[in-house]
């Protein structure tokens, strides 16, 4: 799908998109949102990126997380929907964590300093120690680029942490009546909510990224681990899709 489709949808959901997201989820992006701060250890002083922030409910769940672990972090949250970052900076302003959660128009698949329009964000080579993107990958036109792009801009040995809703996923779940209703139903509902796309490959396209420093060498991530998670109601037939992986040199 078209990226200016998907912002433009975005532009018109954003004052419900709390609420779509929590009924289409059923409550459980939460939990998902928690699971991917504990799958990525950080440090006091890290500095730490969420992919497709949006309203930054993601970012103030990894927080939350870290804190109570004992890490004081800075998190910048990209997203190239204006509309969605306003929302998202009246929600960290809430929280009062205006000096730890920083949101910024950038393009997930377009980051490179040089090669980006003047009203979005670049970021240099190697300036995060983390990167995470949570429901976020579903809405990008081009997912493999935008991973591309993650890997550029985590140091060496810094962790990735993907998650996202896969649709359908055949031998996950039981087969129950009336399922392939179901099925389209989410499908067709998600697409017209958030554009969202169904990207089955998403392990294949994560696994098949690299980048190249400025003085040659290559990178790639390396595979922590990965897992096909059903949801609790089978009748959805809709598999949670983790993927924990770490900046690896080529040849290492």
């Amino acid at each position: 799908m078209n990226s200016n489709h998907v912002n433009d949808i975005y532009s018109r959901r954003a004052i419900c998109y709390h609420f779509t997201h929590k009924l289409i989820f059923r409550g459980w992006d939460l939990s998902w949102r928690q699971t991917a701060a504990w799958l990525c250890p950080v440090e006091t002083g890290d500095r730490v990126i969420d992919i497709c922030a949006g309203q930054g409910h993601s970012a103030i769940e990894y927080i939350k997380v870290w804190r109570y672990l004992g890490a004081d972090v800075t998190i910048t949250g990209i997203d190239s929907n204006e509309r969605m970052l306003d929302a998202g900076k009246r929600r960290v302003r809430r929280y009062g964590l205006e000096n730890s959660v920083f949101l910024e128009k950038a393009d997930a698949m377009n980051m490179k300093p040089g090669y980006v329009p003047k009203d979005m964000k670049a970021y240099q080579d190697d300036c995060f120690d983390a990167a995470l993107c949570v429901f976020g990958a579903g809405g990008l036109e081009n997912p493999k680029q935008a991973f591309c792009e993650m890997l550029r801009i985590i140091k060496p040995g810094g962790r990735i942490v993907i998650i996202d809703a896969l649709l359908p996923t055949p031998g996950l779940h039981t087969t129950l009546k009336h399922v392939s209703f179901w099925n389209d139903f989410r499908l067709a509902m998600m697409k017209h909510l958030w554009g969202w796309e169904n990207h089955n490959s998403l392990f294949v396209d994560i696994e098949n990224s690299s980048c190249a420093d400025a003085y040659g060498a290559h990178f790639y991530f390396e595979t922590i681990s990965k897992a096909l998670c059903p949801e609790p109601i089978p009748v959805l037939k809709k598999a949670i899709a983790v993927y924990v992986g770490v900046k690896t040199k080529l040849g290492n």
